[in-house]
């Protein structure tokens, strides 16, 4: 029998499968992280306008990062384990627990990244000492007073479709966050000028609402 890599399958079914017309095929040149990326990069396109592609590919992108981190057979070892020290616990209960304490931290995201992040912090404090000054920055995009940015991408989707919105943009809202945040702390914070103070060390945060910006 033939080996199928990740990249394999994904070229071959899931892609296909979304994009008929192959607009979004992957001709399996190079691996698929680089090519998620690339995709990810092309803004009010296909790739990052059709909520199932970019669903799939995140799930994509994580089930590599798994299978390149962790060997599958130490996974079936714990699975098993857990079954025979656990009789009672359902699959669910089974999959937490190997989640919260198997996965490699390497993997963005799940418990034990999250765990070796708050360890870095209290390194941070330790060597910097605690917080002096706490910054918020939001697109507030759901008033009156939010960006012009964003009333230009709500004008821009109503444009391709009177039912869209500006939530119907999520890529294109992330990427014009996260450069609005790069150009706020080369000028603002890290210039020199010291218009905050002098900064010792900073810590960005992203942050999601579940009012849906």
């Amino acid at each position: 029998m033939h080996q199928f890599s990740i990249e394999h399958v994904t070229c071959k079914g899931i892609i296909p499968f979304l994009f008929p017309h192959g607009c979004a095929a992957y001709d399996g040149i190079g691996s698929l992280l680089p090519y998620l990326k690339q995709r990810m990069s092309t803004l009010f396109f296909i790739f990052t306008l059709y909520p199932p592609y970019l669903l799939l590919m995140y799930q994509v992108q994580q089930a590599i990062q798994l299978l390149k981190a962790t060997k599958h057979l130490c996974l079936e070892r714990d699975v098993q384990r857990l079954k025979h020290q656990h009789p009672q616990w359902s699959k669910i209960d089974v999959f937490k627990n190997i989640m919260k304490f198997k996965l490699p931290p390497s993997i963005p995201l799940m418990p034990q990244w999250h765990h070796t992040q708050f360890k870095e912090l209290l390194v941070m404090v330790e060597n910097f000492g605690m917080l002096h000054f706490f910054l918020i920055l939001t697109f507030d995009e759901t008033s009156n007073l939010r960006w012009k940015e964003i009333e230009d991408i709500e004008n821009l989707a109503m444009f391709f479709n009177n039912t869209f919105s500006w939530k119907d943009y999520l890529v294109e809202c992330v990427a014009l966050f996260c450069t609005s945040l790069q150009a706020f702390m080369l000028t603002y914070v890290l210039s020199g000028e010291n218009i905050l103070g002098i900064v010792k060390h900073y810590v960005p945060q992203l942050e999601l609402q579940h009012r849906g910006g």
